[in-house]
């Protein structure tokens, strides 16, 4: 048997006697002596060790784990944990060439695009940036209403901050203990994680990538391309000042947003109300229904004064403040009026009490010495001093509403 399987493999490789067959193993191996020699002694041994090593692994690998003492199969799993890194590795290696092909595809495309087309190529690429652009602009606008309390955005925050909080928003007292805490373990939960801290996500970041590589492309086509971000504005020449010397510094938006913090304190970081709520706290104490005619004097009214009051548009942003606060009954008729002299106002009033009233300015004022004796603390107690008094209870008269 082992005869007839000898002489049937000869067959099946091509050999017709016995005699080819030795005569290709002598031209073989006369062929692999000169190889070695070529090589070197050395080298060639560790490459033929190599090869017995990987055939052996081969045939370990091939072989059944019944058939295997417990040596063998550790060295077994060992080798196809290494073998399946390595096809791992050509898997991705295989995947990234595809992606560079694909890519340099791509850009052959677009160059091809770009030189038979090169107007319809630039409509397709100002098209994709405009719509980034107007996706930009949405985010920016609903991130900045988050700073107002009052916005759409802050009671969302609010609303998702309420939903993770648990039963009855009180995780430490109510929640159960069966129940298990596993928020994290999924990704719509950093989801809402990024809703509520604003932070970017992924394809924000893209969208911000791509937008710079289409603008860089459009310049390469039309070079006189400017983004409308980087053009002055209308009035520019009120708002930026270009300085004839290099080491000035120039103030562009500053002058706008200077303000806005007295509106808007969380612009920088502070934790507090702005003006305009202000203002709806200390109306919130009064009575301002039509029968009321103490807190319906005290709308009518309203007198503005202070250095920042300076500002373009201060007053009117006041009187709209004051009429989102207010019934619309009550705030009609209402008047905002700016002081004369906003700056120096304060100053004009000192002159006049001392004026009119000598000895009682004398003791209004605070001589060197009483102040290194009873130190910048004392002003707080000042009869003329800066004092904070809360608004007092003003008992709303409702006999309709009892009192708590």
């Amino acid at each position: 048997e082992d005869e007839d399987q000898f002489f049937m493999v000869l067959a099946q490789k091509g050999y017709k006697t016995t005699e080819a067959f030795e005569d290709n193993m002598r031209e073989k191996g006369s062929e692999l002596e000169a190889v070695r020699r070529e090589l070197g002694k050395d080298k060639a041994f560790a490459i033929e060790k190599s090869f017995w090593k990987r055939k052996a692994e081969e045939t370990l690998v091939a072989t059944a784990d019944t058939e295997l003492n417990e040596v063998q199969l550790k060295e077994k799993r060992r080798l196809r944990s290494i073998r399946a890194a390595a096809e791992a590795k050509a898997k991705i290696m295989k995947i990234r060439d595809e992606e560079q092909n694909k890519k340099r595809m791509d850009l052959e495309l677009k160059e091809k695009r770009k030189r038979e087309d090169p107007d319809g190529y630039l409509a397709e690429l100002q098209s994709e940036r405009q719509s980034i652009v107007t996706r930009i602009k949405k985010r920016t606008v609903a991130n900045a209403s988050g700073s107002d309390r009052r916005s759409q955005a802050s009671r969302q925050r609010m609303r998702l901050l309420a939903q993770q909080a648990g039963p009855g928003g009180d995780l430490t007292k109510k929640a159960k203990k069966s129940e298990s805490d596993d928020f994290g373990t999924k990704d719509s939960d950093w989801d809402v994680y990024r809703d509520i801290r604003g932070i970017d996500s992924e394809e924000e970041v893209e969208e911000q990538e791509r937008l710079r590589a289409l603008e860089s492309e459009i310049r390469s086509i039309d070079p006189t391309f400017e983004p409308e971000d980087e053009k002055l504005p209308r009035g520019a020449a009120k708002l930026y000042v270009v300085p004839p010397e290099t080491d000035e510094f120039i103030i562009a938006v500053d002058r706008v947003r200077t303000p806005e913090i007295i509106w808007q304190p969380s612009l920088i970081g502070m934790d507090q109300c702005g003006l305009g709520e202000a203002i709806g706290l200390s109306f919130s104490s009064l009575n301002l229904t039509l029968g009321a005619p103490i807190g319906r004097s005290v709308i009518q009214e309203v007198f503005v004064t202070g250095g920042p009051s300076l500002s373009p548009g201060f007053t009117e942003r006041v009187a709209r403040e004051l009429l989102m606060q207010i019934p619309e009954d009550v705030g009609r008729g209402s008047r905002v009026w700016q002081a004369r002299d906003p700056v120096l106002d304060a100053w004009r009033g000192a002159a006049l009490f001392a004026r009119a009233q000598p000895e009682r300015f004398g003791e209004a004022c605070v001589g060197r010495a009483e102040y290194e004796e009873k130190g910048s603390d004392y002003l707080r107690e000042h009869m003329c001093g800066n004092t904070y008094v809360p608004t007092p209870q003003v008992e709303r008269l409702n006999p309709g509403k009892k009192k708590r």
